[in-house]
């Protein structure tokens, strides 16, 4: 596999500073894989591109990567640590290496709690399925979010929902004893951090929280003028799309429905818009780069959220957000967190009259839709790369003297 790019995931306004507050700190960061379209990759990727700019050495442990050992680019080394047998000592003599480790998107493991007493470890969750033996915290009969603590209760629960598929009840049991051994083990860090403060509750503990950067908001001013909705995520029944078709078919403002994204759920969306007779106004574009997607959204009066699971932030929301356009989500997980009025509107999960009222109100006033717009992007100013990283810098920096202090007792 060709080394991942770093800087490819940047947009160029993203670009970071050069300064030296973290000279010659050698900071690993231990994640599974690459992905552009996984969202926490990208706030990985603007993070250690502001961390390498500050001095510090970036070296990625890739778990699930069949990338070259020790390979370099753009300045960071990239080391597979996954390759069969030996690949956990691989992991431990890797991390010994370091000054410091941030942990993004792996299980807690034992080496991991063992190695905070030689070096800070930074736990970091960017969503909630270590805290469901599903994976989703998603009610695949009721259409809802779970709002359940992970343990046996789960049996019950799967029972009437299914969440488990054809799993064995055998299968079902480990499948929750892991999940309640993780939740254990997450008591044990000593450090914890988490993309939003719903994600952190989820998590049953408290955490450093670090809102994902977005794009620096647009610098014109965008004026009312188009009816057009958009839906940007993977096609999958927790994300919602049916119910964006069904806000479509009830909005009485709005015009085409742009479907940015693919997924298992695409059939499903397809034949609900065949049925209610709107087929003509929905286009699925696929997964699209970032340019033509935020090219995209800016042509659009609305973005849709409908999110039915935990979603941990929503980084969409404030990227739409910092292009002008306003948003209707449905309040689940830490979309909360930004999704606030004039800019955006909140409305009850699976709510799809209320949410195409929300759409109606935006669409229907000029006044209403430019005053959302210019909020937006107000709003979009606090969650810049910029200030993420500056919030890290200083974390990194506090653990370091705190590590420092101790030893010199």
């Amino acid at each position: 596999m060709r080394e991942p790019d770093i800087h490819s995931l940047l947009p160029a306004a993203m670009a970071p500073l050069r300064n030296d507050a973290l000279h010659g700190v050698r900071i690993g960061i231990v994640v599974r894989e690459w992905s552009p379209q996984f969202g926490g990759n990208i706030s990985l990727g603007i993070l250690a591109g502001h961390l390498a700019a500050s001095g510090a050495e970036i070296t990625f442990l890739l778990t699930e990567s069949d990338v070259e050992p020790s390979a370099r680019h753009d300045g960071m080394r990239y080391v597979a640590v996954s390759q069969g047998r030996g690949s956990l000592s691989a992991l431990v003599r890797e991390s010994l290496r370091q000054d410091m480790l941030i942990i993004v998107g792996e299980k807690p493991r034992l080496a991991f709690l063992a190695l905070q007493w030689l070096r800070p470890v930074v736990f970091l969750r960017l969503d909630t399925i270590l805290t469901c033996p599903a994976g989703t915290r998603y009610l695949p009969r009721s259409s809802a979010v779970c709002g359940r603590n992970v343990g046996l209760s789960c049996l019950a629960v799967h029972d009437s929902e299914g969440c488990l598929g054809g799993l064995s009840r055998t299968r079902q049991l480990a499948r929750i004893a892991a999940r309640v051994s993780d939740m254990l083990l997450l008591r044990g860090f000593r450090n914890f951090a988490a993309n939003s403060h719903a994600c952190a509750s989820r998590h049953r503990r408290p955490a450093r929280v670090f809102h994902p950067p977005c794009p620096k908001p647009v610098s014109l001013v965008r004026e009312y003028g188009s009816a057009d909705l958009i839906f940007v995520g993977r096609l999958a029944e927790s994300k919602g799309g049916v119910d964006t078709i069904d806000i479509l078919a009830r909005a009485t403002r709005a015009g085409t429905l742009h479907v940015v994204g693919d997924g298992p759920a695409r059939p499903a969306m397809e034949a609900a818009a065949a049925k209610a007779g709107i087929q003509q106004r929905v286009i699925f574009h696929g997964w699209m780069g970032a340019e033509q997607r935020d090219a995209l959204i800016l042509r659009c009066g609305v973005t849709i959220m409908c999110s039915k699971w935990d979603e941990a932030f929503g980084r969409i929301g404030p990227e739409s957000f910092a292009l002008g356009t306003p948003v209707v989500a449905y309040d689940v997980g830490g979309v909360s967190e930004w999704c606030k009025t004039p800019a955006g509107r909140l409305v009850a999960c699976g709510d799809t009259a209320d949410a195409a009222m929300a759409v109606d109100r935006f669409l229907s006033d000029r006044e209403i839709w430019n005053e959302a717009s210019n909020a937006a992007r107000r709003f979009a100013a606090a969650f810049t790369d910029d200030a993420y990283a500056a919030q890290w810098i200083a974390y990194i920096k506090e653990l370091l003297g705190a590590r420092r202090e101790a030893a010199s007792r």
